[in-house]
Order: C-alpha cells, then sequence, then structure tokens
C-alpha cells in the first residue's frame, strides 16, 4: 500500500505508486475475522453443564479419597454416599436431556425404557436423591 499528498494537500492510499509523485511505502496490519480466529467457538450450555458435572464427581472423589485416608471406614460410607448421590444428579440431567433412557439388556443389546418406565424410573431416583443427597 502506498501513501501520498496530491496536488491539494490530500493524503491518498493505493496499491500502486502514484505516476511522477514521491510516495512512502506502508503495511497495513489487517485483524483476522472472527470466522477466520483459530479460538475455539463458545461451548453451549449442555456441554458447559456436563463438564460442570464432570468436575462435581471428580471433587467428590477426591474428597473422598482424602477422607478414606484420614478415617477409612466412616470417610468410605460418606463419600460412597457422596460419590453415588453425584453420579444420580448428573444421571438425571442427562436422562432429562434425551428424553428416552437407554440400557443394555441382558444379551447386552442396547435398547430404550418406553414412556412410562423411563417416567418411573426418573422419578424413583428423583426420590431417592432428595432423600439421600439432601436436595
Amino acid at each position: 500500500m502506498y501513501k501520498w499528498t496530491d496536488a491539494n494537500g490530500v493524503t491518498q492510499y493505493s496499491e500502486t505508486p502514484p505516476p511522477g509523485r514521491k510516495a512512502e511505502e506502508v503495511q497495513i496490519k489487517v485483524q483476522p475475522r472472527l470466522s477466520d480466529s483459530p479460538a475455539t467457538a463458545p461451548k453451549d450450555y449442555k456441554q458447559q453443564e456436563l463438564e460442570f458435572q464432570q468436575r462435581r464427581v471428580e471433587a467428590a472423589e477426591r474428597e473422598s479419597k482424602a477422607k478414606r485416608e484420614l478415617d477409612p471406614q466412616s470417610a468410605s460410607d460418606e463419600a460412597d454416599l457422596a460419590y453415588r448421590c453425584a453420579v444420580a444428579r448428573q444421571w438425571l440431567r442427562r436422562a432429562g436431556e434425551m428424553g428416552s433412557l437407554p440400557y443394555r439388556d441382558k444379551d447386552g443389546t442396547m435398547r430404550s425404557l418406553d414412556y412410562d418406565a423411563s417416567k418411573k424410573l426418573v422419578a424413583d431416583v428423583r426420590q431417592g436423591v432428595a432423600k439421600h443427597c439432601g436436595r
């Protein structure tokens, strides 16, 4: 890119230097477009929620390990309950997102529970979480 001043004193820019005039070559710094940006796309709500739940499970596992080291028997029971609660809560969130609940039958084949069975299972798990997990 070239920069020069014309006869009227106005600064001009062009891709080629003007004939018969002194021009200064300038470098133009171009910002990349957002679509060209190497940054990752923002995560959607479901992905953020799954990652959050995974961090909760991992934190419960770390807490469980620390308690077991201090008092193996009582810490084991508390940590086991905390872990099971975190897993149950995560399962409930996923069940709500999926609509139908997949399971493996005795042959190892993936199947889905029907609507009524799914609804009853979710209600039972919610009741267990409310009773044993304090929320």
